[in-house]
């Protein structure tokens, strides 16, 4: 945590119940009205969902990523380099102009993506499972608008 100066990140919640700083996870049902999911045991998830952290603590992730304050260059270029038969790199979607990772669990989405120079960083929240179509959507206007 300290390379990055993250503050704001835990592990292991048993339970989200909306308290203090938490949000309540939801899906849309087929007659658009909403539903909070069940949730699953986050200890068995083992640091894939059941981390919780800020938007923040995300960005200064990133941006301690790609300042190599994490791991070596070469990690990096290994990291980002995509699969044979996917533009899947590890942990990261390769794209022309960035790199993207995207997350899920029941009654959330998480994406956080970077331009390859590190320059521009869109990381977006949300307590809607199932909005997938127009997350990425908005992802993409948003780089869109920051890269004009």
């Amino acid at each position: 945590y300290k390379p990055a100066g993250i503050e704001h990140t835990g592990f292991n919640q048993n339970k989200v119940d909306g308290g203090k700083n938490e949000s309540i996870g939801y899906y849309i049902k087929k007659d658009g009205t909403y539903k909070t999911p069940s949730l699953i045991d986050l200890s068995q998830l083992y640091g894939c969902g059941d981390m919780c952290m800020t938007t923040t603590d995300l960005y200064l992730f990133d941006k301690a990523l790609m300042s190599k304050k994490l791991i070596s260059e070469a990690s990096l270029q290994k990291m980002f380099t995509p699969g044979s038969s996917s533009g899947y790199g590890m942990g990261f979607y390769v794209d022309p102009g960035s790199y993207n990772s995207h997350g899920v669990l029941s009654g959330w989405n998480v994406s956080n993506s970077m331009s390859h120079t590190g320059r521009t960083y869109v990381i977006l929240f949300s307590n809607i499972q199932n909005n997938i179509a127009s997350f990425g959507k908005v992802n993409n206007h948003i780089y869109e608008l920051l890269n004009k």
